[in-house]
């Protein structure tokens, strides 16, 4: 894979107006909709990045796309601990953690392709 631009576009097209509507405090129920998604095609990004760029990282950079991976799996087992999605731990576990790993994972993602596309 030489160049990462179509799935960076892919992700800003849904990161920038989820961060957009929770910011907004108006549309925090489509906000929480967009954030579905956005898990959804980020999880899509980060295994096609596993499987086809993995090799031609740099070691900090493998390690973290590994960071991600293990931030997303104790995201999501937690979830079932984390109590009613009204409650602060459960905002926390449900929304706060999810898009603070996902704008992680943009410049993540921005940071490898700089890493790939160099001569």
């Amino acid at each position: 894979m030489k160049n990462l631009d179509t799935l960076i576009n892919a992700n800003k097209l849904i990161l920038y107006p989820t961060s957009i509507l929770y910011i907004s405090v108006v549309g925090i129920s489509l906000a929480m909709v967009l954030q579905i998604l956005l898990g959804i095609s980020q999880l899509i990004i980060a295994v096609i990045i596993s499987y086809n760029c993995y090799k031609l990282l740099n070691v900090k950079l493998k390690s973290r796309l590994k960071l991600y991976w293990a931030l997303v799996i104790i995201d999501l087992v937690s979830l079932p601990f984390s109590g009613n999605i009204f409650d602060f731990p459960g905002m926390i576990c449900y929304f706060i953690l999810p898009m603070l790993i996902a704008i992680y994972f943009h410049f993540l993602i921005i940071e490898i392709n700089t890493e790939i596309i160099k001569p």
